[in-house]
């Protein structure tokens, strides 16, 4: 019998197959499903961010005293029927935690947070699995966030509520990657309660049930999904007692005028650039070459709700940070496929010493950075120029290396034709 040639083959599987009336029956297309992550894998992840978290505990010395927001958290976890101004007052789940453990609230706020930053570091592994990344880039970008600047200053400032809601973030995108809507339903309760941020992710839930449903029925399954934690932050809204602006007052023109006029007016690009550079840095560089992956652009979605806090807020540096459940993995997969990986790894290692800039500066505040904001900058352009310059070394075969083309062609035409008949199976 003659054997097909490699093109055959996936042509035929992609042809209409007949059904049993005659009718064109289109083969179902079923989506690249998340690598399995094994226990020893996890295991190690883990190690990892414990190992990062502790040593980043021992370079980056806590705030002398807490101020500004920390101050309203610290409140709340001493007395939880203290009255603050919203949207602290909303953000209950942190400081209630920290009442109930006892003792010294700072003390306990900073062990609460130290566990959640280091608890973040195995779920973002995960997801970089989830969107095809290989072991070895998944560590590498899992580092690459516990090593951030956004990700050290929450080591100085310890008593927000952030490092409890990115744990939560990262746990509801790791069950929508999985499929679990009832699971992800049920960490938005919780995240309900510790940041509003959590509608946001009606945005990618959305994207990435209407690949598999349609517009319409995927619209009323993000309805179901979303209803426990908006009728739980609803609950606190009506029930707990605060002063101020809350909800969607804040977002009025007096509020973002204000924001314009304290920051980017004031600032100028400065202040743009610190958003980028102070969160995540290289890591956006590396995140953007991956946007066109059909994995990634679901997910994408998340950044209108996390841009969308600059809105209501100045700090842009600590708002991109949210951006990381999307952003590492991305990068990760664009990290799997480089041609040059080498000098992007040394341009990622650059990245994470540079928080220690800062450290030695006496300045770990992200809006108002010691040196670490121009050392990133220049991180960044040297990242985008290594994925855009063309490599040398990998030329295409001209007229005489046809023979050798064609072979290459066939090689990917049969793997092609293999991954497609492991999905017919």
């Amino acid at each position: 019998m003659q054997r097909s040639s490699p093109l055959e083959r996936v042509v035929s599987m992609a042809i209409p197959q007949r059904g049993p009336r005659g009718r064109s029956r289109p083969v179902p297309a079923r989506p690249e499903g998340p690598r399995a992550v094994g226990l020893d894998e996890l295991a190690l992840a883990t190690a990892l961010s414990l190992g990062l978290v502790a040593l980043w505990r021992l370079i980056v010395p806590l705030a002398r005293t807490a101020c500004c927001d920390a101050l309203q958290y610290l409140a709340m976890a001493g007395d939880p029927a203290r009255t603050v101004p919203a949207p602290y007052s909303h953000r209950v789940l942190a400081p209630r935690l920290v009442h109930l453990l006892g003792g010294d609230p700072a003390t306990r706020f900073h062990l609460l947070s130290l566990v959640c930053l280091a608890a973040t570091g195995p779920l973002v592994h995960v997801l970089a699995r989830q969107l095809g990344a290989s072991p070895a880039s998944a560590l590498v970008a899992t580092a690459g966030l516990l090593c951030s600047r956004g990700w050290a200053f929450y080591l100085a400032d310890p008593w927000l509520s952030d490092p409890a809601a990115l744990l939560l973030v990262a746990a509801a995108f790791v069950a929508l990657g999985a499929g679990r809507l009832r699971a992800l339903a049920a960490i938005l309760v919780p995240l309900a309660g510790t940041r509003e941020i959590f509608v946001g992710l009606a945005l990618p839930v959305w994207a990435w049930l209407r690949q598999r449903l349609g517009g319409l029925t995927a619209a009323g399954a993000v309805a179901l999904v979303m209803l426990p934690g908006c009728l739980v932050w609803m609950w606190i809204v009506a029930t707990v007692p605060s002063t101020g602006l809350s909800g969607l007052d804040r977002l009025s023109a007096p509020v973002v005028a204000e924001v314009w006029r304290t920051r980017v007016a004031a600032d100028g690009w400065r202040w743009v650039a610190n958003a980028f550079a102070m969160s995540l840095g290289c890591w956006w560089v590396l995140a953007a070459a991956s946007w066109r992956d059909p994995r990634v652009r679901p997910l994408g979605w998340w950044l209108v709700a996390v841009f969308g806090q600059c809105l209501l807020g100045g700090d842009w540096s600590r708002f991109a940070l949210y951006a990381f459940c999307v952003v590492i993995p991305a990068a990760a997969v664009t990290l799997e496929r480089a041609a040059r990986r080498g000098p992007l790894l040394a341009l990622l290692a650059a990245q994470a010493a540079v928080p220690v800039l800062d450290v030695l500066a006496g300045r770990p505040a992200l809006n108002y950075p010691g040196p670490s904001l121009v050392v990133t900058l220049m991180l960044m352009v040297a990242t985008a120029a290594v994925l855009l310059v063309p490599d040398a070394g990998r030329r295409r075969p001209r007229g005489g290396s046809r023979v050798a083309a064609q072979a290459e062609a066939d090689e990917f035409l049969d793997r092609l034709a293999a991954q497609l008949e492991e999905q017919e199976d």
